[in-house]
């Protein structure tokens, strides 16, 4: 069948035109300014590149998720790290930092901040629990907020998520406990 137009296959074989004119193609259409997010999602559907855990964990949504996005905008974020944002990354950090605060108030003691810890989190305060969200947000917001005021534009110390874990508890030991 290779080489044949659609009048061909139709001629030729009505069963596979009847096929072919059936199939529903599935399409989404996403609206958005955001040329950096357009041009990541057209690189991932050309590769089939799959989708990573702060991606899943922003499709929970709900109260902890919008919150994630609101701290992931922090100054600190914005001007202070060397890390990019490319695929959530400022979102993944802020999730541990929000984490860390949930398991340092409720559970007296540190936990993993790896992804199956972060989405329960996310999950446990999707909805209607706003006020014990907002009180994560305000101690985390004041612990970068610290951050920022010793930490220089674009500074070296924090070119890798993987450590802002750290530099947040001894932030937070250092300046409110």
């Amino acid at each position: 069948m290779a080489g044949l137009s659609y009048d061909d296959i139709s001629q030729q074989y009505p069963k596979i035109k009847i096929q072919f004119d059936s199939f529903t193609l599935p399409v989404v259409l996403v609206e958005t300014d955001d040329d950096d997010l357009i041009e990541d999602m057209f690189s991932r559907l050309n590769e089939a590149v799959p989708l990573n855990a702060a991606e899943k964990r922003n499709a929970i949504g709900g109260d902890l998720v919008r919150t994630i996005r609101e701290i992931s905008c922090h100054q600190l974020f914005e001007q202070h790290v060397t890390f990019t944002n490319k695929r959530y990354q400022y979102r993944e950090v802020a999730a541990r930092f929000l984490l860390i605060e949930d398991s340092l108030r409720n559970a007296k003691r540190l936990v993993d901040t790896k992804k199956v810890y972060l989405d329960s989190l996310a999950r446990r305060y999707a909805n209607e629990h706003v006020d014990v969200v907002s009180e994560l947000k305000k101690h985390v917001t004041a612990v970068i907020d610290q951050m920022v005021a010793v930490f220089s534009n674009q500074d070296s110390l924090l070119r890798a998520q993987g450590n802002m874990a750290i530099y947040y508890l001894l932030f937070r030991l250092a300046f409110f406990i």
